[in-house]
């Protein structure tokens, strides 16, 4: 059963951080369009959310390519 549950672990650890990363696109993307109606001299800073969000996505590939 070993190997079943070290895929299924590096498989999840893959899924449930690019869904997280996807998720924290999607609200930022939110957070963007409404900053860029109300303050469009703020975008630039509503800009880092988005990378972060990114960066949670390659940790999940990164800590399911050690895992493996």
């Amino acid at each position: 059963y070993a190997p079943f549950f070290s895929a299924m672990g590096c498989a999840a650890a893959t899924v449930f951080a690019c869904f997280g990363a996807a998720y924290g696109t999607a609200k930022s993307g939110v957070g963007i369009s409404v900053m860029g109606v109300m303050k469009p001299d703020l975008i630039m800073k509503c800009i880092i959310p988005v990378i972060m969000a990114g960066i949670i996505g390659i940790y999940g590939l990164i800590v399911s390519v050690i895992m493996s």
